[in-house]
């Protein structure tokens, strides 16, 4: 990675340059938890480290956080920049143009097709200078005067990129170099002086145009000039003199001509003038279709107020949503009291099941008591036995206390393994019989649980329907607004319907008058003319 000196541009004679100030990153490529760069006070930095440590990821870092784009990846993708197992990338590179402080901060977000831009704002003294990611890169390249392929040619080379700037075409580095050594002002001098060159050269050839037709003047043809000159001027002394009589006749032969032309026009007009046909009928009509929109507009106002008479009713009649919820209240009364009926049977039918259970538990208690005891009283009755199993070859006897040298070999008497069988299959029976107890239990547990919460249920039903009306009141109540809700539907069909024969009433009455009051305007226009 090849890092070049800040863009430096001219405004005004000015050298802007280019600082970085800070750099923090977090969940940024190689940087998955926060970490921050401080270049405050470094002319001239080197980063140095293993491959992968992230040297290339913070030049990557203030790349993007200027133009949204790294420049070892595609231009159209953001996802790789975010660390693996990360859900976001924050970039926020904090850098001076022209010891002007700036802020570029981009939020990079994971989604279910890759990745996209949730947040990018470029900052100046606390103020939002661009608030998108598409407005903040514009906003970038006019504050650097770099686009973010120059700006990765110029001031940040990638890996391997020095050599394709080297072989790029020669117009890109020509454009390239142009921008960044600001030649073109060369160019802008280039354009100015080429039209003055032109401005120049175009006065020259007006000047010579009027020289070539001076070339035959003489004193002789200049006395002529100057004799005829008096003559003229003499004579638009007397036009001066006579022109105010020969504006007096123009004006009155102007006036005769308008006051004939006018005279013949009304003699045309008036022998045209008669009343024009059906203007009666047209007046009759109108007034029909007056008429017919007053009677239904006052049609129209009674449909209104027949809709506000049944709204009214309407709104009398009550809540329907309230009388709703109330009836199904009743409804579930009843089903919550006939679960309840029978969870209180199977509660019952539970509770003896569990009884049973105890029953069956205590009696195997009891047997296991009795079959540990017939284990006892077998052991005792051979002690020996039971003195030659615990023996130790090395160790001393318990009971003489000499070393034993050699374990006896005896087998195993019946009665003692007839009495552990029947102790092991005693305690089996007692460990089955103390679980089903416990089954037996935890299913009446669960109903009467089950049972409390249907009881929950209905008190809270029975606490709304305090004071409320009877099943068949509601019912009779809801059929009742039923019928005013239906006669408000039809209230305001009738009402629209009635409306809109009023509108079509109203514009034939238009209709008419805009008729009758053109025949009219037609004879008064012959009439007047």
């Amino acid at each position: 990675m090849r890092i070049q000196p800040a863009p430096q541009r001219s405004v005004r004679g000015t050298r802007l340059l280019m600082r970085p100030l800070r750099l923090e990153l977090h969940g940024f490529t190689a940087f998955r938890e926060q970490v921050v760069v401080d270049f405050t006070g470094a002319d001239l930095f080197a980063l140095s480290g293993p491959t992968g440590a992230g040297k290339s990821s913070i030049i990557d870092g203030m790349c993007f956080a200027l133009y949204g784009s790294v420049p070892r990846l595609d231009r159209r993708t953001v996802a790789p920049v975010i660390s693996m197992g990360k859900v976001e990338a924050r970039i926020r590179f904090d850098f001076t143009v022209a010891d002007r402080e700036f802020s570029a901060v981009r939020v990079v977000r994971r989604t279910a097709n890759g990745a996209s831009t949730k947040e990018a704002r470029l900052e100046h003294e606390g103020q939002v200078v661009a608030g998108d990611a598409d407005g903040m890169t514009a906003a970038v390249e006019h504050l650097l005067g770099l686009g973010f392929e120059q700006f990765t040619k110029s001031v940040v080379l990638p890996q391997g990129e020095f050599a394709r700037f080297l072989h790029d075409k020669p117009s890109a580095r020509q454009e390239l170099l142009v921008k960044l050594l600001e030649l073109g002002v060369y160019e802008g001098m280039r354009g100015d002086a080429s039209s003055r060159q032109s401005a120049a050269q175009g006065a020259a050839d007006q000047i010579q145009r009027q020289l070539d037709t001076l070339a035959d003047i003489t004193g002789e043809a200049r006395d002529a000039a100057a004799a005829r000159v008096e003559r003229l001027t003499a004579l638009r002394e007397e036009i001066d003199q006579a022109q105010p009589h020969l504006d007096a006749l123009l004006r009155r032969c102007q006036g005769a001509e308008r006051e004939a032309a006018e005279a013949e026009q009304a003699v045309e007009v008036l022998s045209a003038v008669a009343v024009p046909d059906g203007l009666v009928d047209l007046s009759r009509a109108c007034d029909a279709a007056e008429a017919a929109a007053r009677t239904s507009a006052e049609g129209a106002d009674a449909a209104d107020a027949r809709v506000v008479a049944a709204e009214q009713a309407r709104e009398a009649g009550g809540d329907m949503a309230v009388l709703q919820r109330l009836l199904e209240d009743h409804t579930t009364r009843t089903t919550l009291s006939q679960r309840m009926a029978r969870g209180r049977e199977v509660v019952t039918q539970k509770l003896a099941a569990e009884e049973r259970a105890l029953a069956a538990l205590n009696a195997a208690e009891a047997a296991a008591e009795r079959a540990a005891a017939a284990v006892s009283a077998a052991q005792r009755e051979h002690a020996a036995h039971a003195v030659a199993a615990t023996l130790v070859a090395g160790e001393p006897c318990p009971v003489c206390l000499q070393i034993v040298d050699d374990l006896p070999s005896r087998p195993t008497p019946a009665a003692m393994e007839t009495a552990e069988a029947a102790r092991a299959a005693a305690e089996r029976e007692r460990w089955e019989a103390a679980a089903a107890a416990r089954a037996a239990e935890q299913d009446r547990t669960k109903v009467e649980q089950h049972l409390d919460l249907l009881g929950e249920q209905l008190d809270q039903v029975e606490q709304r329907l305090v004071d409320a009306p009877p099943e068949n009141v509601l019912a009779e109540q809801l059929a009742a607004i039923a019928g005013l809700e239906a006669a408000l539907v039809a209230a305001r069909k009738a009402a629209r319907a009635a409306r809109a024969a009023a509108a079509r009433a109203r514009q034939a009455a238009e209709e008419a008058r805009r008729l009758r009051d053109g025949a009219w305007r037609v004879f008064d226009a012959a009439r007047d003319t």
